[in-house]
């Protein structure tokens, strides 16, 4: 019978354990696990921080894009009724601007002359916040009776209208708070020739 020398797997050459300077030892220190787990943590928590942040890009570009797209809404709509709207029948008249604006919209002709409809009004009124945010207004549409809400989150100053030479500039801004109390402001600044 031929008796061969058993050799532990830790002395052959090339082995893993031999390659970490571990020959004629069975396992890891207590040293060595401890760092592997330190490093492992510090990996954990850094991929963690990078997608926190990650995420916070979006949702404060997806808020971005959002107020963006209310804020070029409602300067569409406004600018859609300035352009019937009578030049002579605009109040304010002044070109220092004005949180609010009255005039009239040409409704058709009789007898040769422009028949003028019902005032519309477009203004900023309050609207409710939680305690201990800015003031923020919505802007209404005040038709006879009638008050409609087109826009929400202006800031307190967030709505002008300037008379400028043959027209009128319109200038909205909105604001929205993020609950890590980021605040995302976008402004739109359009310009209507008046025909009437």
């Amino acid at each position: 019978m031929n008796r061969r020398k058993l050799r532990s797997p830790a002395g052959r050459p090339g082995s893993p354990s031999s390659l970490f300077g571990l020959r004629g030892r069975a396992g890891w220190s207590l040293a060595e696990v401890s760092l592997a787990c330190a490093l492992l943590v510090l990996l954990v928590l850094t991929t963690l921080l990078i997608l926190h942040a990650s995420q916070q890009a979006l949702e404060v570009g997806m808020a971005t894009d959002a107020l963006e797209a209310e804020a070029r809404d409602l300067v569409e709509r406004i600018v859609v009724e300035l352009r019937q709207a009578g030049s002579s029948t605009l109040v304010p008249t002044n070109a220092n601007g004005s949180t609010e604006l009255s005039f009239q919209q040409n409704a058709g002709f009789a007898d040769g002359a422009i028949r003028w409809g019902p005032v519309v009004t477009y203004a900023l009124r309050d609207q409710p916040t939680l305690p201990g945010s800015p003031p923020l207004r919505a802007c209404v549409r005040i038709s006879g009776e009638r008050t409609l809400e087109v826009g929400r989150h202006v800031t307190p100053s967030g709505l002008t209208f300037t008379r400028t030479a043959g027209g009128m500039q319109l200038c909205v801004t909105l604001q929205r708070d993020l609950p890590e109390g980021q605040a995302v402001v976008r402004t739109v600044t359009t310009s209507v020739a008046l025909r009437n």
